[in-house]
């Protein structure tokens, strides 16, 4: 016996019968939803984050034109 002859018996031995589509059970470790929701609440910190940061930059500016005596 070859041992690619072995590998198909082995293949073999682990094939299952297909699973009746009207049984079939939500799949455990399926986390596509909390990975979408983490994404959505992360990318609107993002956003917030990047709205504070214009805010402080803006009354950087404000400041320094302040301090520079309007120059």
């Amino acid at each position: 016996m070859t041992t690619t002859q072995a590998t198909d018996i082995e293949a073999g031995a682990q094939e299952t019968s297909p699973a009746d589509p009207g049984n079939t059970s939500p799949r455990k470790g399926d986390y596509t939803k909390y990975f979408y929701k983490n994404i959505d609440r992360l990318w609107n910190a993002i956003m917030q984050l990047q709205e504070e940061n214009s805010k402080l930059r803006q009354q950087m500016k404000n400041a320094s034109v302040v301090l520079n005596g309007g120059k």
